[in-house]
């Protein structure tokens, strides 16, 4: 079997569930290795990205049904709807009423680490025990409303989910060649222990590979939201990872003795 010729999502397969072939990818260079492992880490960041732009797309929209119609125009807001409006977000909770029935002193009510009243001449502020005010006339807006907010917010949305994205797909490339090199370690001692004479660089190539199916099955079961999940992961995962060591560097070194002793017979006769 020739490593070139094996696809990608073919290499998930077999060595998921083929040991011989890790007597094959010991042929490859570790270069490509290494671009097996960061292509299979791209793949590993499909879901976590889906969670995460599905909770920012759900945060924005929150905001958008959260907000009545309103108009901004000439330093003076306009609100449609009853007073006060309450919008919480994580930590943070904005008060809107144009009325001028609520006053600044209803910033110290909360424990909120941001506090911010609207009202419809400017914007006071409590973060943490700071206090901030704005007019509204200061900040330059001539005309302003809900649609145009509802624009901005939708570039916003999409701007930090792709950030968001990039940053998942880096962060998991970056743990998965961390995590190859003590997964590197674990197969040196395991190469020791049954005295499998594997070098170093074939050690690793063998170790990435075994890294495939816990990485897939964490990556699946970790969205779900579990109590000490991630606790039970870490063991499960390193668990599978020993396991597929052990047994693909069994199998090589069966593998080279049954090489060995046919040649030496080849040589006797």
């Amino acid at each position: 079997m020739a490593i070139s010729k094996i696809g990608f999502f073919k290499k998930i397969n077999m060595s998921i569930t083929d040991f011989s072939f890790y007597k094959v990818i010991i042929q490859e260079s570790t270069g490509k290795a290494i671009i097996y492992l960061i292509f299979l880490s791209m793949l590993l960041s499909i879901l976590p990205s889906i969670k995460i732009a599905y909770l920012i797309n759900d945060e924005i929209n929150y905001i958008e049904q959260k907000i009545s119609y309103f108009e901004l125009k000439n330093g003076e807001l306009n609100v449609v709807g009853d007073m006060p409006i309450f919008i919480e977000i994580y930590d943070n909770l904005a008060i809107i009423d144009t009325t001028n029935q609520t006053n600044e002193s209803i910033l110290n009510n909360f424990q909120h680490k941001r506090v911010f009243l609207i009202t419809n001449k400017k914007i006071s502020g409590r973060i943490g025990t700071q206090y901030r005010e704005i007019l509204l006339k200061n900040l330059k807006i001539k005309d302003f409303n809900k649609d145009d907010l509802k624009l901005i917010l939708f570039i916003i949305k999409f701007i930090v989910i792709i950030l968001c994205i990039l940053w998942v797909v880096l962060s998991t490339i970056i743990h998965k060649l961390m995590n190859s090199l003590f997964i590197n370690v674990v197969g040196v001692i395991v190469n020791l222990i049954y005295k499998a004479n594997l070098e170093y660089k074939d050690i690793y190539k063998i170790g990435i590979y075994c890294m495939t199916l816990p990485s897939i099955l964490i990556s699946i079961i970790g969205q779900i939201d579990f109590p000490n999940l991630n606790f039970l992961l870490f063991f499960a995962y390193y668990i599978i990872v020993i396991l597929y060591l052990i047994k693909a560097i069994t199998e090589i070194k069966k593998e080279n003795e049954i090489n060995l002793s046919q040649n030496i017979n080849n040589t006797v006769n």
